[in-house]
Order: C-alpha cells, then structure tokens, then sequence
C-alpha cells in the first residue's frame, strides 16, 4: 500500500461537494421565498431585522458565486434564523 493510498485524497477542506452547493442553494432559494412572502406590515414594523435577513442573504449567494460554500451555508444559516424570529413575532 502506497502512502497516497493509505491517507486517501487529499482537499483544500471546507464544503465544496456538489451536495453541499446544493443545499446552501436551495436554502438561499427558501430564503429568498420567504422574504418575498413577508406581509409589508411586518416588512414595515420589522424593518431593521428585514434588512438584516436581505444582507445576510445577499452575502450568502455572494459567497456561493464566489465558490466559498462554507460561508454562504453560514450567511443563509444566520438569515433563516432571523427569518425564524421574524415569524414568530408575526405569529405573537
């Protein structure tokens, strides 16, 4: 057995399969879905916190564009978060 066979592939790290592009695309798309579906009386009432989600959301795709799936995963994870709270205080 070879060196190169007995520690595997070697990678840069961090989330780069396709998987994982899939799924922080798809959760930049739900998120998208949501804040368009936001009632402009909690758009209007929450206006600080939407404007957070829309940043967070803009510098997740502008992480998976750039290649950096690990960040967009982050980014899209803090907007949905806030996107969580958001709904519960609608829901109040």
């Amino acid at each position: 057995m070879t060196d190169e066979a007995a520690i595997g592939d070697l990678t840069a790290g961090g989330a780069t399969n396709p998987e994982a592009q899939h799924e922080a695309a798809s959760l930049i798309r739900t998120i998208q879905i949501r804040l368009n579906a936001l009632s402009p009386q909690i758009a209007r009432r929450q206006r600080t916190q939407v404007n957070r989600v829309r940043n967070f959301w803009k510098q997740a795709q502008e992480a998976l564009n750039s290649g950096d799936v690990e960040g967009a995963t982050t980014l899209a994870t803090k907007a949905k978060l806030l996107l969580d709270d958001l709904d519960r205080l609608a829901g109040e």
